[in-house]
């Protein structure tokens, strides 16, 4: 997914997410939890992943970027 949302102009180059909320959205589908001091945000992410899902954001993104059925990235 992350590839072909950087071929969209929507990660920086080493494909990190440049949008808080998709950042929020694969970290908590991951279940990777910051370390260290930023720790301290991984209620902040769990909640705006959780406001994200409710608006429909995630669904958006897999609907663009992966086929769940196959498994398949989908292609831009």
């Amino acid at each position: 997914m992350l590839q072909n949302m950087h071929a969209d102009g929507l990660t920086k180059p080493d494909q990190q997410p440049n949008s808080l909320v998709h950042a929020a959205l694969f970290l908590t589908e991951s279940e990777t939890h910051p370390a260290g001091r930023t720790r301290v945000l991984n209620p902040v992410f769990k909640l705006v992943a959780w406001l994200a899902g409710r608006a429909g954001v995630d669904r958006r993104l897999e609907e663009k970027y992966f086929h769940p059925s196959t498994g398949d990235l989908a292609t831009t």
